[in-house]
């Protein structure tokens, strides 16, 4: 009986920083956005773009924004 304890003792030390690993979070998926700011087919310089996460550009020549 003390022989299972001891083994039930040393297999949940083992245990313990096995449980302690977590598996880290993967990043979030990194993309590109690409477009165009036209009035009826005209595209528009100077135009600002934001984003809901706070990153914002400029439209350039023709109005595309990268």
């Amino acid at each position: 009986m003390r022989r299972f304890r001891n083994l039930l003792a040393a297999v949940a030390l083992l245990g313990i920083p096995l449980a302690a690993c977590e598996e880290a979070t993967p990043p979030p998926p990194v993309g590109s956005i690409v477009g165009q700011v036209a009035i009826e087919g005209t595209g528009i310089d100077g135009v600002s773009v934001n984003l809901s996460n706070g990153n914002s550009t400029t439209t350039s020549g023709g109005g595309n924004y990268r």
